[in-house]
């Protein structure tokens, strides 16, 4: 079972106050904006990873695996991409 610690374990209470007062001033829109900008970097994470994984892989494949992966539900998967995925 995962833990479901509240808090990063690697940060300080300290460091976290200040991060919540930075998102605070943030507003909300550029609160989303900063989520979207990191949801893009993990992301092109995943990308990087598959293509190491996979280089023989054409793009279109790179694209379905890095999704694959970011749903993290291969059920789901198969349902959405059956007729790409081969299954």
């Amino acid at each position: 079972m995962q833990d479901s610690h509240p808090w990063p374990r690697d940060t300080t209470p300290e460091a976290l106050r200040v991060y919540y007062a930075t998102l605070k001033r943030m507003g909300p829109e550029k609160r989303v904006r900063q989520a979207f900008r990191l949801s893009a970097e993990m992301r092109a994470v995943l990308e990087a990873g598959v293509r190491r994984a996979h280089p023989d892989y054409n793009p279109r494949q790179v694209w379905l695996e890095t999704v694959r992966r970011w749903l993290d539900d291969d059920d789901l998967f198969r349902r959405a991409y059956q007729t790409e995925s081969g299954s």
